[in-house]
């Protein structure tokens, strides 16, 4: 005859861990405590820096935008100032 050990085995075996210490010390824990404080300040640096550099990015492609229309009105053409660098640096190099 097979006697059925239902719900009670899992909770059989799970207070087998318990009972044979398996769990954390309260060192352990503090230490995995401080270690996820310190990776959420990181997360939180990383995060301001990346939310600075995306602000600076935008602003600098905002100056490009107005340089690069401040140039149309004065009748510049960025491209010929590149051929002409370009143009002035072959001539020096002969």
């Amino acid at each position: 005859m097979t006697r059925n050990l239902g719900p009670t085995l899992p909770g059989f075996v799970a207070s087998l861990f318990l009972a044979t210490g398996c769990a954390h010390s309260e060192q352990e824990w503090q230490a995995q405590v401080r270690a996820n404080e310190q990776l959420r300040a990181r997360l939180e640096t990383t995060q301001s820096q990346a939310t600075a550099l995306q602000a600076a990015a935008t602003q600098s492609s905002t100056k490009l935008e107005q340089l690069q229309r401040e140039l149309q009105v004065a009748g510049v053409d960025p491209n010929d100032l590149h051929k002409g660098l370009e143009q002035q640096a072959r001539a020096s190099e002969h």
